[in-house]
């Protein structure tokens, strides 16, 4: 009910210090809120369209700019002129409201992309939440082997602070963006969870079913306690407690334990791949 129907248009743009692409997604308010309520009322929005694309579709939006009511452009037949909106994003002349970004570059710092800064209303904040709190972003480093044992006697909340750093890097998001009661559908695309599961195996000794970290209770609180003994009980799926204290079970190159083609490829459950001769 916040935002305009039919006036939303996402499109890709370049990131900064990465390969690839970024998606940045814009957004009509129904109602524009003043530059001392933006802050308050939009970075629910963002966060909750991010979440909700996310957990439907499994792709991470880096990008959310909420427009004021009637701003973005349209065809003449009345569709949105989407790339129209990417120059004008990229222009950073967008009538916007408020505008978050998700991604964080080398410098700790949430960036709008690489050809331009986003510009917001000079009575509209650009939200920089977490910009102090990003610069605890660790790169990525290569995995070593665990003691099980020595992972189960940690503290939980030096568990949660190490599960937390690892979808930091994962999501490219600062620790404050993290919602660690929240599924990690919410926060990670399917590629970015297949990951983590991985990482479960190999640098906590926890063995998972390829399913279990894509359901709605897969939570960062409830993982502190499955690492705590190195399965999930609830794990319905072909998961093993396996011996020696939860160490995990073998996994394949790409850290899936699914099989045929698709468990080659690191395809997130549910996908089934075949060959056509």
């Amino acid at each position: 009910d916040t935002l305009r129907p039919g006036c939303i248009a996402a499109f890709s743009v370049d990131p900064v210090g990465a390969a690839g692409d970024d998606v940045a997604l814009v957004a009509e308010l129904r109602e524009a809120p003043s530059g001392k309520d933006a802050e308050s009322k939009c970075a629910p929005i963002a966060n909750e369209i991010r979440a909700a694309i996310n957990r439907e579709h499994s792709l991470g939006v880096a990008h959310i700019i909420l427009l004021r009511p009637r701003t973005i452009t349209k065809t003449t037949s009345g569709k949105i002129a989407r790339s129209w909106c990417r120059k004008a994003y990229i222009a950073g002349s967008l009538d916007a409201v408020y505008a978050k970004s998700f991604r964080v570059d080398a410098s700790g710092t949430p960036s709008f992309g690489a050809e331009s800064s986003q510009s917001t209303s000079s009575n509209a904040p650009t939200s920089t939440t977490g910009t102090s709190a990003a610069a605890a972003v660790v790169p990525p480093v290569a995995a070593k082997a665990v003691d099980p044992e020595t992972i189960r006697n940690m503290d939980k909340d030096v568990i949660l602070k190490k599960l937390v750093g690892d979808v930091c890097r994962l999501g490219a998001m600062s620790p404050d963006m993290v919602d660690k009661s929240a599924a990690l559908i919410t926060m990670l695309d399917s590629l970015s969870i297949s990951q983590f599961k991985g990482m479960l195996e190999q640098e906590y000794a926890t063995t998972l079913s390829d399913e279990y970290l894509f359901r709605e209770d897969a939570t960062l609180t409830k993982l502190v306690e499955v690492v705590k003994i190195g399965y999930a009980p609830d794990d319905g799926g072909d998961a093993q407690e396996g011996g020696g204290g939860g160490q995990a079970t073998a996994v394949n190159a790409v850290g899936s334990s699914g099989g045929g083609l698709a468990g080659a490829l690191g395809c997130p459950p549910g996908v089934v791949c075949c060959v056509v001769s």
